[in-house]
């Protein structure tokens, strides 16, 4: 499970959230934003590639509970490298998926 020191998680003024985080090598199949409200998400991307965001700031988590999907962008050297939807999951524990 990858853990990225940034991230960015933003939304604009229609309400859709958008989830930037660097590139990655693998390419995403059917991937989901697991959450639970809390200040942890998964971004579920395929069977080996899983991104652990942590300390998910106040107003993101709220705008998280709001959507049912995200714009995820994978930055590649300053320039976008992949873009997609990622419905979000809801859980119980996140904490209970990492391990």
């Amino acid at each position: 499970m990858n853990t990225p020191n940034k991230y960015q998680i933003l939304q604009n003024s229609k309400g859709d959230v958008l989830v930037i985080v660097g590139y990655q090598d693998s390419v995403p199949q059917t991937p989901r934003l697991i959450y639970d409200g809390g200040d942890t998400v998964l971004l579920y991307r395929n069977a080996s590639s899983c991104i652990c965001l942590r300390n998910i700031g106040a107003s993101a988590r709220e705008a998280l509970q709001m959507v049912d999907e995200v714009i995820v962008v994978e930055g590649k050297d300053d320039e976008r490298g992949r873009l997609y939807m990622a419905e979000i999951l809801m859980v119980s524990s996140v904490q209970s998926l990492i391990c």
